[in-house]
């Protein structure tokens, strides 16, 4: 990996709150025309001299709940942020990078199956960047990107009564549901490594694994999961859940 260059060090300028093009993003973000308010605040950082546009981009994207879209942009902007040191970049990029939406929810399904919040977040980041309305080619639904088969059974030993598939793009029920599934998985394999594997690559597929070799710690086994995808599905939420610590402190 080349060395990274801070010459160009990221900084987090104020917005030129004066310009005619800044103001009209305001009012088309207000409007929930995006993608025109984006259009304005790229011309108008043409005009103006400083660092400020991608925070700028991202906190409309967030005030409009598209984490996601604030996540990318921010990930644009600084593309190695993974190798940076906090110091490194302002406090708003990483703000943008780790956010906490949906927090008292989520601390609340995490604590209740006593899960580290800053781990669901990790995850939920992982397999949706907060998109509540996203669904995978597998047809995973909503925060934690579960499966309608995997929610209702779920919901089922919860005691969720008359239960659908469509309450998954509820983030409460979402997280209700998937931190329980992932609760699931953690006692049946007594380690979050194993059960973040799990998972991403399913019950079945982790137990093959640890058929294949005795693994003197998670960590090895980590190291030692064949597919690509999944080993580094795991590495990075373990990563992310310290950097989540590392920003806010106890959850």
């Amino acid at each position: 990996m080349p060395p990274i260059n801070l010459s160009d060090k990221l900084t987090d300028d104020p917005v030129p709150s004066d310009n005619l093009r800044v103001q009209k993003a305001e009012l088309l973000a207000n409007g929930s025309l995006l993608d025109f308010a984006v259009r304005e605040l790229r011309a108008a950082a043409e005009q103006e001299k400083g660092n400020w546009l991608p925070i700028e981009i991202a906190r409309l994207y967030e005030d409009a709940g598209r984490y996601d879209a604030a996540i990318e942009t921010l990930k644009h902007a600084a593309p190695n942020y993974f190798a940076l040191d906090l110091p490194s970049l302002p406090r708003p990029y990483w703000e943008g990078l780790f956010p906490k939406p949906f927090w008292t929810d989520l601390k609340k399904y995490s604590s209740g199956n006593a899960l580290d919040p800053y781990l669901v977040a990790s995850l939920i980041r992982q397999e949706s960047a907060f998109n509540p309305n996203a669904v995978s080619r597998a047809n995973a639904v909503g925060l934690m990107q579960l499966l309608p088969k995997v929610g209702k059974s779920v919901a089922k030993q919860e005691k969720l009564k008359k239960f659908t598939p469509q309450q998954l793009f509820t983030p409460a029920v979402n997280m209700q549901l998937g931190t329980r599934y992932f609760r699931i998985m953690v006692d049946k394999f007594s380690s979050f490594e194993y059960a973040l594997a799990a998972y991403n690559a399913g019950s079945d597929r982790v137990q093959d694994w640890m058929a294949q070799g005795k693994y003197r710690d998670p960590q090895e086994f980590v190291e030692s999961i064949p597919f690509t995808e999944t080993r580094e599905y795991v590495q990075n939420i373990i990563r992310n859940a310290n950097v989540y610590r590392q920003l806010y402190g106890a959850p």
